[in-house]
């Protein structure tokens, strides 16, 4: 057998090709549907990242496989091929290498949009595109359809390929395979029936239960809203909600990815000439966080991480507010999932006044917290490797007074 094709048939590196293009497909896409029904955790995390590295493996052959096919021509068809089973060989193949290139690029431009890592077994991808929810949806849509049009596509070229073999007796088949006669049909009859076998009882399978924390519901709080200044105590603040946020920014699989709280409210008392009379005490709805990634925000509010049915608030309250040469630093409690820890927020504050004439603050501080100490992922994600131990936290207040 010849490295290039011949007239007659395909040479060993065109097989070469097409049978681990082959052999990943019928691995990856059952890997894929069983990967939605898995918990979330560390284990369908190893899970993905092999699932990830075999897609670009798959992307990788595909190229090769292109460029081959430029330089060495397959052969030509058979007497036997009919021209309208010419016509939809030509069809089914243009959607395959559509589907090759298409469901790793868009599985790629998926992760990458949703800040999750993107390895090739231990090398880490460049991100084609930074955080995006839009496109993240956008993409993980391409990737879903692609792979069950890939399964449509795969059955009716198989179907045609057994055609030729079983019912025209060509050797349509037999010039791709590298076994011959029975026993290289039966290899390939069995492969074929055990991946679609697989695909087939994934399909039917009912769906997981879900996380009642996934029913939390994230408040939209936009930067219009009605801020209410009656009622202050003196050198008291109301704080803006649209224009405030407390973001925090993890690591998984050594992927950092950003976050924040939709709804937080909050007391505040802050005079600079009376820091000994200042005072904070904010209130966090732990069922808001999000990071715009919908299967990473289900297991944030989970009862392994936050566990918002049991503890639904995180609590910061200060106990002194100093000033240094630079800034001012919090001292305070800060509790989350009913564990209270003592720590540190350096922060500034910018006054000014607004087109009403109220007065303004905008308060920034950033802190870095380490989740293990609150007990913030239980069981398999205690393992820091997975996820990371230090979160940083930022803060951003926008306040207003009479």
């Amino acid at each position: 057998m010849s490295l290039g094709n011949t007239d007659e048939e395909y040479g060993a590196l065109a097989r070469t090709f097409h049978w681990l293009s082959a052999f990943i497909i019928f691995g990856l896409i059952p890997v894929g549907l069983y990967m939605e029904e898995m918990a979330n955790g560390p284990d369908k995390m190893q899970v993905v990242l092999l699932h990830k590295s075999f897609g670009f493996l798959a992307l990788f052959i595909v190229i090769g496989r292109i460029a081959w096919r430029i330089i060495s021509l397959p052969p030509e068809h058979l007497p036997t091929h009919a021209p309208w089973e010419r016509f939809l060989a030509g069809v089914a193949h243009a959607f395959l290498y559509l589907a090759l290139i298409g469901m790793p690029m868009s599985g790629w431009l998926m992760s990458s949009a949703g800040e999750y890592p993107v390895p090739f077994f231990g090398i880490d991808m460049p991100n084609l595109i930074g955080k995006n929810e839009d496109i993240y949806k956008l993409a993980g849509a391409v990737h879903h359809y692609l792979a069950y049009g890939l399964v449509v596509a795969v059955g009716l070229h198989v179907a045609g390929a057994f055609k030729h073999h079983f019912i025209d007796k060509d050797t349509t088949l037999m010039r791709m395979t590298f076994l011959k006669g029975p026993v290289g049909t039966g290899l390939i009859a069995f492969l074929i029936l055990g991946f679609f076998s697989a695909v087939g009882y994934l399909l039917v399978q009912p769906s997981g239960p879900q996380d009642a924390a996934q029913q939390a519901q994230v408040s939209d709080i936009s930067a219009s809203s009605e801020v209410n200044l009656d009622g202050l105590p003196e050198h008291g603040w109301a704080i803006v909600p649209g224009n405030s946020a407390i973001e925090f920014q993890g690591s998984m699989g050594g992927t950092p990815f950003t976050g924040l709280f939709g709804e937080f409210t909050g007391t505040i008392i802050f005079n600079p000439a009376d820091l000994p009379g200042s005072k904070a005490d904010i209130v966090i709805k732990t069922a808001t966080a999000t990071t715009n990634n919908a299967e990473r925000d289900q297991q944030i509010t989970a009862s392994e991480w936050f566990s918002v049915e049991q503890w639904p608030e995180a609590r910061f309250e200060t106990i002194t507010i100093e000033q240094t040469p630079d800034n001012y630093i919090a001292v305070g409690n800060l509790t989350i999932r009913g564990v209270t820890l003592p720590v540190t927020l350096p922060f500034t504050v910018e006054f000014g006044t607004d087109a009403q004439g109220r007065k303004t603050a905008l308060m920034t501080g950033r802190l870095q917290v380490n989740r293990l100490d609150y007990g913030i992922g239980q069981g398999q994600w205690t393992d820091v490797s997975t996820l990371a131990n230090a979160v940083d936290v930022a803060v951003r207040i926008s306040a207003l007074q009479p």
